[in-house]
């Protein structure tokens, strides 16, 4: 992990929050996150945005799976729910899928 400082790799508090100086990442999935998985998407994060972040996270089950990260004026949705309203969205349109 070279790069990054070691509290980009500390683990989660028990009320999964890592807490820094320099990012909010929000993080939402159906279902409570292990602390691997957590941590996981922290170091992640780290990585690729070359800096600390505070990870809250957040559990809607109307996502159905998958997880929205919004960080940094970055959303990354790898919901189901979004996979699901894109492909009804296309089947609209008549594209192929």
């Amino acid at each position: 992990m070279a790069g990054l400082t070691a509290d980009c790799a500390a683990p989660l508090s028990h009320r999964g929050t890592l807490r820094n100086e320099n990012g909010v990442a929000r993080v939402i999935s159906a279902t409570e996150l292990s602390e691997s998985q957590a941590s996981a998407i922290t170091n992640m994060l780290c990585k690729k945005l070359n800096k600390q972040v505070e990870i809250s996270l957040n559990i809607d089950p109307s996502v159905i799976g998958g997880l929205y990260i919004h960080v940094s004026g970055i959303i990354i949705d790898r919901t189901i729910k979004k996979q699901l309203a894109d492909l009804r969205d296309a089947a609209k349109r008549g594209d192929a899928v």
